[in-house]
């Protein structure tokens, strides 16, 4: 893999940025943290009332709690540490760290979506390709259960995120009307 300086060395750095650090609450975990503090009441409970087996039930309720809670939250937050983005002539750039890229050509950009973030309205996320609510995608082919992990194709929790999604959108524009000419 290319490290990130030798990706944008020739390319026209329009707009560069990083996500926000720390925790991040949206509006999906309204239901993914029930669901978790849930699992993990059951076998407490499981453990209180002496049923058979009640320490499989707790060790696995525990297990299950400690696995959501880091996928969700811990491990994001250390993956948004050394993430970075940014937006050239040509691509959308998501580096993930030195060594790992995702590189979007604006031609491959079909859809895309803005998500403002809840209370202040300061952040907000750019979607490339349907957006996953918490529950994973939704139709017929979809993978069920609660989706615990945040998307890894997106510009997530930035500040002033209309900037770089009008830029987007203006060259996804760009490129349509030039190829329906």
């Amino acid at each position: 893999m290319a490290r990130i300086e030798q990706l944008l060395e020739n390319e026209e750095i329009l707009w560069k940025g990083k996500p926000k650090a720390g925790f991040q609450f949206v509006i999906g975990d309204l239901l993914v943290i029930p669901v978790l503090l849930s699992i993990l009441a059951i076998g407490t409970l499981f453990y209180i009332y002496g049923r058979s087996d009640a320490m499989h039930m707790v060790v696995g309720c525990a297990i299950t709690f400690i696995y959501g809670v880091y996928m969700r939250y811990i491990k994001d937050i250390y993956d948004r540490r050394d993430k970075r983005y940014y937006i050239t002539a040509k691509n959308v750039i998501i580096s993930l760290n030195a060594y790992e890229n995702i590189i979007i050509p604006f031609e491959e950009i079909w859809e895309f979506s803005l998500v403002e973030h809840p209370f202040d309205y300061k952040y907000g996320s750019i979607f490339f390709e349907e957006e996953e609510s918490v529950m994973g995608k939704v139709g017929v082919w979809s993978r069920g259960g609660v989706h615990l992990q945040r998307e890894k194709v997106s510009i997530a929790f930035i500040k002033d995120y209309k900037e770089p999604y009008d830029l987007i959108k203006s060259k996804v524009n760009e490129l349509k009307n030039v190829n329906t000419k």
